[in-house]
């Protein structure tokens, strides 16, 4: 019997191991044969990952003064890990004052520039050393909605009760990671990846519901990553609702 308990304790451990899989969001052309990645032979990639497109990112420039980030994160240790909250206090690796909750209505629906199906965007900009490993590597990725996540504090990390939306692990003992080479957009003030997540997984939710990003990083040497959405800009909002003001003006003089 024991025997027995050993050999399928293998054979799972086995399984975990070979469904451990690492996307590198690069692509490496060895020009020199030198058989070292060079920062000149790096252009982005994309992945594919339980149904989400991954992106390397070139929108310059980004960083907390261009954009408008809801969750950001630092450590001096190695690992760093947070997730976006209203809560004042520090919990895990996050910086409260540029981290705050996110309603599913605050998100845009958008088209990847590579095509695909219609998603909501998150925009991830990280800050490493240039020097060896260049590589930040997104190990945990984790989005749930639902009510009453505003000043969720767990800590340690511990899973909200709420519909996870998107898993970068997937089911099972999957174990993804996304490899991210600093040196494309080198510098906090480059975003460096696109999370697009496809509507379909938000469908039923409610709008006013908040929306809880958790990621967790390896080989962290420097800091801060931040996190930001597409959300509607303050006059896109404006015209909009002119159209809509405009539009209900002229229904009425035909009603």
């Amino acid at each position: 019997m024991k025997r027995l308990l050993l050999c399928l304790f293998v054979v799972a451990l086995l399984a975990g191991q070979a469904s451990a899989a690492v996307y590198p969001l690069w692509n490496w052309t060895d020009s020199d044969g030198d058989g070292v990645r060079d920062n000149t032979e790096v252009t982005g990639a994309d992945a594919s990952i339980n149904g989400a497109l991954f992106s390397s990112n070139y929108l310059q420039p980004t960083g907390t003064g261009h954009i408008q980030p809801f969750l950001k994160m630092t450590t001096s240790a190695e690992v760093e890990q947070a997730y976006n909250t209203d809560e004042k206090k520090k919990v895990l690796d996050d910086m409260p004052s540029w981290t705050s909750s996110l309603t599913l209505r605050e998100l845009l629906t958008v088209v990847p520039p590579q095509g695909g199906v219609p998603s909501k965007a998150f925009l991830l900009d990280i800050d490493q050393q240039g020097t060896v490993p260049p590589d930040l590597l997104l190990t945990d990725l984790k989005i749930y909605v639902g009510p009453g996540l505003a000043n969720y504090n767990e800590d340690p990390w511990v899973a909200p009760a709420a519909t996870l939306v998107y898993d970068l692990d997937g089911p099972g003992l999957v174990d993804n990671t996304i490899d991210l080479d600093y040196r494309l957009d080198p510098g906090s003030g480059g975003g460096d990846m696109w999370a697009y997540i496809p509507v379909d997984a938000f469908k039923g939710l409610a709008k006013t519901d908040n929306v809880l990003l958790y990621s967790k990083f390896n080989q962290n040497n420097d800091g801060p990553e931040e996190w930001a959405a597409v959300v509607p800009a303050p006059a896109a909002v404006l015209l909009a609702a002119l159209a809509w003001g405009a539009a209900g003006l002229k229904l009425r003089k035909f009603v």
